[in-house]
């Protein structure tokens, strides 16, 4: 017997009432309440810290970074600094190093083969020599799950970064061997530790004429990594507007790894007069003598990198990453023109394989550059012609060599087809810890007046790029020919490049007639990276229902048509 129309649309419409009603208990699955990892597999929440709200904590405060301890069972300390357990059966951590290394060299040249696995020449080898090697792993698996593969081997907490796919550790022999074996880990680099660059500077790159024009770098901030900078010294008075600490060994202010905020910044307790000669060269302002920096009214952000390690101030990879990451959270809140690295490691003679063993930095200084924050490395003080120390022989980095007040190449400047200029760098007065000036040499002195001419352009300039800026500063440069090599390199002169660049409008003087802004209405918003997906309504299918319903009433009226 044939089923009325009239039950037909009834029995319908139960079941999609029944389906509504379902669905309304079901609610929408929220990535962001899940933990679900946000892009490049890390913790949403940690990376939208708000940095000056951090910055505000009380000085020598801790603040949580949320180091990720791992799940290895019953900790037992082997090495210092690394923790799990070694009673695992055949496990790495149980046989002679060496055998170690022959079975580590083995998984290397397997892994290489089969996925273009990377990792730093001599890390094996190194490993052998100390029993433990600290180490940053590229593209990491989401956060908690690296120390699935440690369990039962020595490794150290895991820091993962916030903005690019690294993490860094300290691992033994068969924590080694599990991040070789793991597909999805792509490369492991050393975190090797970097060393200061030490081996009228002002007039002779025109900062005095750009100073005459009205740019010395107001309303511009230059971020400083490097052994903290002594905030008392009259020439920077009032101007450090935020200051940061990251070092591995525990050597922050406050007795641990990290502290932000007010006091973060000043020098370490080792040898740490650094960071206070190379601020002078770009910021300082001597109101009552003869010296100032290039950029004597810009703000400066002072970020401590360095450990006591080995009885010597080094500052490890993982640390300055984390250093350049925080330069990263604060270009919403300050106008960060450049960072300056005055520091440096193994050299380097070609961009493509310091790019290549250097992949972590990289990645953090591209999204820097992104941003039109600069970073500014010194070359290194080992007088090679032909090299140039890491991270300045990173592509994207503005590597800077050194020259004498005469104009000539410094001997000891680390030199190369790929620096990108020469600055003044030998026998320079600048700022020192406790007050007053000292003569400094090295090109760790060269890349602050880079630096601070940096902020003296994006003053004037605050919309051009990295690379039109740079562009500006190599062509108006004063050409130096290297004699060791033959190659000429552009001397850093600021006032022809911010006249190649044309000055900014006066916007008090600008024509009436100049062109109104947009209306906010007719103005699409920028795309984003990764946009966001429309609300989702916990409804789920309610509104699919009505749909059904209205169509199965407009089937029912034309079959009674």
């Amino acid at each position: 017997m044939p089923v009325p129309n009239r039950i037909r649309v009834i029995l319908l419409g139960l079941f999609l009432t029944t389906l509504a009603v379902v669905s309304v208990g079901i609610p929408s699955v929220d990535p962001a309440s899940t933990g679900t990892p946000g892009p490049l597999g890390f913790d949403p929440d940690f990376a939208a810290l708000d940095p000056q709200a951090i910055s505000a904590a009380p000085s020598g405060q801790r603040v949580s970074t949320r180091l990720e301890t791992g799940s290895a069972a019953s900790p037992k300390t082997v090495q210092p600094g690394l923790r799990g357990s070694s009673d695992a059966p055949h496990s790495l951590d149980t046989v002679p190093l060496r055998t170690a290394a022959e079975t580590l060299e083995g998984a290397i040249r397997q892994a290489q083969a089969e996925r273009g696995f990377r990792i730093s020449p001599g890390l094996v080898d190194r490993l052998v020599e100390q029993g433990n090697i600290q180490v940053i792993v590229s593209q990491p698996t989401p956060q908690g799950h690296l120390e699935d593969r440690l369990v039962q081997t020595r490794h150290s907490p895991t820091q993962y970064f916030r903005y690019i796919p690294f993490a860094a550790l300290e691992v033994g022999p068969q924590a080694l061997l599990n991040l070789i074996d793991s597909a999805d880990v792509h490369g492991i680099e050393e975190d090797r530790t970097h060393r200061p660059s030490l081996a009228t500077s002002v007039a002779l790159v025109s900062g005095d004429i750009a100073h005459e024009e009205g740019f010395d770098g107001t309303n511009q901030a230059v971020a400083i990594l490097d052994t903290g900078i002594d905030s008392n010294h009259p020439a920077f008075a009032g101007r450090i507007i935020d200051e940061a600490c990251f070092s591995r060994l525990g050597h922050c202010p406050n007795g641990e790894s990290v502290q932000l905020g007010p006091g973060a910044g000043v020098p370490c307790d080792f040898n740490c007069a650094h960071g206070t000669l190379v601020a002078g060269a770009a910021l300082a302002l001597d109101s009552e003598g003869p010296h100032s920096g290039v950029a004597p009214d810009a703000g400066m952000i002072s970020i401590m990198v360095f450990s006591d390690y080995q009885g010597q101030a080094a500052a490890f990879m993982s640390d300055i990453i984390s250093g350049l990451e925080h330069v990263y959270a604060l270009r919403d809140f300050h106008n960060i023109a450049a960072v300056n690295l005055s520091l440096g490691g193994e050299s380097f003679s070609s961009e493509e394989s310091c790019d290549q063993s250097n992949a972590a930095r990289k990645a953090i200084i591209d999204l820097l550059r992104d941003e039109n924050i600069a970073a500014i490395v010194a070359s290194g003080n080992d007088g090679h012609s032909d090299r140039i120390s890491e991270p300045a022989c990173i592509s994207s980095a503005i590597a800077v060599g050194a020259t004498t007040k005469t104009d000539s190449v410094s001997g000891f400047s680390n030199a190369a087809s790929f620096l990108a200029l020469l600055a003044p760098g030998q026998q320079i007065r600048t700022t020192r810890i406790g007050g007053g000036f000292s003569l400094t040499s090295g090109t760790s002195i060269a890349a602050p007046h880079v630096a601070g001419a940096w902020a003296t352009i994006r003053e004037a300039h605050p919309d051009r790029s990295v690379s039109e800026i740079l562009f500006a500063l190599q062509s108006s440069g004063e050409p130096l020919i290297d004699s060791r090599n033959a190659l000429t390199f552009p001397r850093l002169d600021v006032a022809p490049a911010l006249k190649a660049l044309g000055y900014a409008e006066d916007p008090d003087t600008s024509s009436d007639e100049a062109e109104s802004p947009p209306d906010p209405e007719e103005t699409s918003p920028p795309p984003t990276a990764n946009p966001s997906p429309p609300p989702q309504d916990r409804c789920g299918l309610i509104g699919l229902e009505v749909l059904f319903a209205a169509w199965a009433v407009r089937f029912r009226r034309k079959k009674q048509i």
